[in-house]
Formats: C-alpha cells, structure tokens, sequence
C-alpha cells in the first residue's frame, strides 16, 4: 500500500480559461466576479482512493475542485472523488459535487450607473438591462425586493439616488436560490478647496487647489482651464480679480481680489516748500488726498500727471510735522509718509 500527503494548495482561475470541458458553476453563486478562490487542506491519505478529513472554503463566481493526480472522467472540472455525476454532458454547467445544475452567462446583465454631479445631489440612479429572453427576474435592492420581467420592461432602473454603496441582487423568480449579486458605489465629485498665497515682491498669486476638477479659472479677462493642483497667477498693475470654479458651481467657488499698485515716490523728503511725487506707469491723472499729523484731511485734488510724471505738491503753508499723503488711480494705491522740515 502506498501513502501520499497532499499540502494546502489553491486555484485562481478565470471562467474564460478553465481547461475542463464543462462549466463549473458556483457552490454560493453570490457574486459577479469571474474569478474564483478555492482553498483545500487534506489529511494524509492511506491510498490512491483514501483521503481522510477535508475542508473547503470557496469564493467567487466559478469553483474548480479537483487534484491534478486523481482522474475527471467526465472532463467537468471536478475531481471523480468528489463528483457524485459522473456522466454530465459536455459543456454542461455543474455545482462542486460535478452534478447539472442552473446557471447564467457572466455577461447577463448590463448594469449603467450614473454618478451625481454635486456633493448634496440626488440625481443618481442605477439602471439594468439584459439580452436574455423568457426571464421574470426577482430584484433584491437595499434589502428591498422587486419584480422585473425583462421581455416587457427593457430597463429596470432606480432614480434619485443619493452617493453611497447599493447592493443588488438578481434571481430568476424559477431558480430563486440563484442569484447574481452587485455591490454599486454612486460617487459624487470632491468640493472644490483653493489655498491662495500672494507675494508682492515677485508679484505673483500661488493657488492651491484641492477638489473634482478641471478648475475653471477667470483672472480679469483671462479665462482658462486647468486639472493641475497648483498654479501660479502673474499679478498685473492695477485691480486683479482671480476667481476659480470647480468641475460645477454647486462645488463651491473662490474668489478674491488683489491690487497691484505702481509705485509712487516722494522727494524731497524732508520737505520744505515744494514737494515732487514720481508716479510709475501709464495712468495719467491721480487723486491726492493730504492729511494732518492728526489724521485731518486737509487737502484733495485731482491732478493731472505730466509726461514726466512728477506731480508738484506746494507745502510752504505746511507746518512743520509728519503728514500722510494718499494717492489713487486706476493702477495705483499708495499711502505715503511726507515730513515737513
């Protein structure tokens, strides 16, 4: 008599390759993965016909049982020790005891999700479709339980959903211990996060991005699109007015403004009877506001800049002290210390 000691082995096969001649259908059919997990632990065996203590733990949409070493003589996939039908027809469907049992194609149902566009929304659903004929279907959604007679109803489809998880389970209302089971993720895209950094020296706006995109993004009269987490806006002079969407409204906006002055120098400064202001770009008229040590306004004007652009301020009615000068225009917002002497 000969011993021989089987160790834990496992099969992972696809139904598409399966080398036997018959279909092996599932043990627990709940599940519309192709694949299939089978693990076996068997004790020593005492002969070539003995094999003791076993167990199985089985998952997936097909199961193979068998032991390359012990024979198949109806080529169905499952091992003659453990097939209690032995004659099945070729290309047969069979459980994991090698017997004709009911099964479904793995491309049965079509199943088309569609996600929602906002965060809140509940405009998702789920919607079904088959090519099989002559089939009334018992639908299991959420614990809840439907009737769908596919050669009446082309579409069986759940409206209004919110984003979550679903579970769906199909069983023909003949074979109602079959069933062909989904788990359904409606998704919804992230809102929209914007981190803003501004450096005014190298007059630059840095945007961090965070959320479903691609952004849309306005800066003055520039509009663009981007799917990069990070970019980086050029300031110009003047008023800049930067704005981001993401993929919809209802994900949330970013707005915010940034001025860019031109700059503005005064000189002398200490000052005596007449005061220069240099004013840098292209504007060419400014509103100048001056005001005391108290902070009084004592003088407004609107002057008109020259082509050299020096705009004269007479302070010899000035009493000694420090005085603020304000100035403004399209491309300019400077407040400015002035010191009479």
């Amino acid at each position: 008599m000969t011993t021989r000691i089987l160790t834990l082995f496992l099969v992972l096969i696809c139904s598409n390759s399966a080398t036997a001649q018959s279909t092996v259908s599932p043990y627990l059919n709940v599940t519309s993965s192709d694949f299939a997990i089978v693990f076996s632990r068997l004790g020593r065996l005492s002969s070539d016909t003995y094999y003791g203590d076993n167990a199985f733990v089985e998952t997936g949409f097909f199961s193979l049982l068998g032991d390359p070493e012990v024979s198949d003589s109806d080529n169905d996939g499952v091992s003659d020790y453990y097939d209690l039908c032995s004659n099945t027809e070729i290309d047969a469907t069979v459980d994991t005891e090698g017997c004709e049992t009911f099964s479904l194609p793995v491309d049965s149902f079509q199943i088309a999700v569609t996600h929602n566009p906002c965060t809140i929304s509940e405009e998702g659903s789920i919607k079904i479709s088959t090519e099989l004929t002559g089939y009334e279907f018992l639908v299991e959604f959420n614990n809840q339980l439907y009737e769908w007679d596919s050669d009446t109803q082309e579409l069986f489809s759940f409206e209004a959903l919110t984003s979550g998880t679903y579970f769906l389970c199909l069983s023909p209302k003949t074979v109602s211990s079959y069933k062909r089971c989904y788990e359904i993720s409606v998704n919804s895209p992230d809102p929209l996060e914007v981190q803003s950094k501004v450096s005014w020296q190298k007059q630059l706006v840095t945007l961090n991005l965070a959320g479903t995109g691609p952004y849309t993004i306005v800066h003055n009269d520039s509009v663009y699109k981007s799917d990069q987490a990070i970019e980086e806006i050029v300031l110009k002079s003047g008023l800049n007015s930067i704005s981001v969407k993401g993929l919809s409204e209802c994900l949330g906006s970013f707005e915010q403004e940034y001025f860019l002055s031109e700059e503005v120098r005064i000189f002398p400064n200490p000052v005596e009877d007449l005061a220069q202001i240099y004013i840098q770009g292209l504007d060419n008229k400014i509103n100048l506001i001056l005001f005391d040590p108290s902070g009084k306004e004592i003088h407004r004007s609107e002057e008109i800049i020259p082509e050299n652009r020096i705009v004269e301020l007479p302070t010899n009615h000035l009493a000694s002290g420090v005085y603020f000068v304000s100035i403004q225009s399209k491309s300019v917002r400077k407040e400015l210390t002035l010191i009479k002497g």
